[in-house]
This record gives structure tokens, C-alpha cells and sequence, in this order.
């Protein structure tokens, strides 16, 4: 756990050079190379507008980072899904027994002490006890 733990500091403080700083990209040539051409090229080298697949990008920066970044291979995706879904099931049970055992002590020190606040006005036949609470 130790050895995944440094692997994800490392990792972070490789990234973090570049996900805290503003990046400032000049395209004033890449702007000036739109205008310079004839509009049939503009129409195949579509350049003002560029979209694109945020899902498909965060993806494919996901898997760069853990590829380049991490140095883990892609082959291992499928080995660390199962053992995610292993450890948010595990997760989940392990809640729902806390809650589950919380519920039954509760449960238990509410009966048991129940039933001793129902039987405290028994306690004046009992001959040393109850010749004192009469006294009161």
C-alpha cells in the first residue's frame, strides 16, 4: 500500500507543474495561415473553430498520464477495473455491516435498558431496598 501510495505522490508531483500553472499558447500564426488561404482549403483545413470530444479527451490524457507518467501499462486496465469494483463492493459491505452492527447495539442497549426502567418499581419488595425507598 506504501508502494502505491509514493507511485500516486510521484505521479501527482509530476503532474502538478503543469495542472497549476496558465498556459498561454500564441495561435496568432496559426490565425494569420486561415486568412492567407484560398476558401476551398479552408473548407478541408478547418482551423477556426476546432471542437472536440471532451470525453474522448479526457480519456485519452488519462491514459497518457497513467502510460507515460505512472509507467504502468495499458495491458493492466482490465486487472485494476476488477479490483475497483472489488474495493467498492468491499466498501459498501463494510458500511453496511458498521451501520447494521450500530443499529443492533443500539437495539440491544435500548431493550436492555428498557426492560431495568420497567422493573425499577419492583425494586420496593425487595426487603433491604424497599423498606429504604419508603423511608424517601
Amino acid at each position: 500500500m506504501v508502494r502505491v501510495q509514493n507511485r500516486i505522490k510521484v505521479g501527482m508531483e509530476v503532474l502538478q507543474y503543469f495542472t497549476i500553472r496558465n498556459w498561454y499558447f500564441k495561435i496568432s500564426k496559426a490565425r494569420s495561415l486561415t486568412h492567407k488561404m484560398n476558401p476551398r482549403d479552408r473548407e478541408i483545413f478547418y482551423l477556426e473553430n476546432c471542437t472536440y470530444d471532451i470525453d474522448e479527451y479526457l480519456k485519452t490524457s488519462m491514459l497518457g498520464a497513467r502510460q507515460y507518467c505512472m509507467k504502468e501499462p495499458l495491458s493492466s486496465i482490465p486487472r485494476c477495473r476488477r479490483n475497483m469494483i472489488m474495493l467498492y463492493w468491499l466498501d459498501r459491505f463494510t458500511k453496511v455491516f458498521l451501520a447494521g452492527f450500530l443499529l443492533w447495539t443500539l437495539i440491544v442497549w435500548v431493550d436492555t435498558n428498557g426492560y431495568i426502567l420497567l422493573q425499577l418499581h419492583n425494586l420496593q419488595y425487595i426487603p433491604i431496598i424497599g423498606s429504604k425507598m419508603h423511608q424517601y
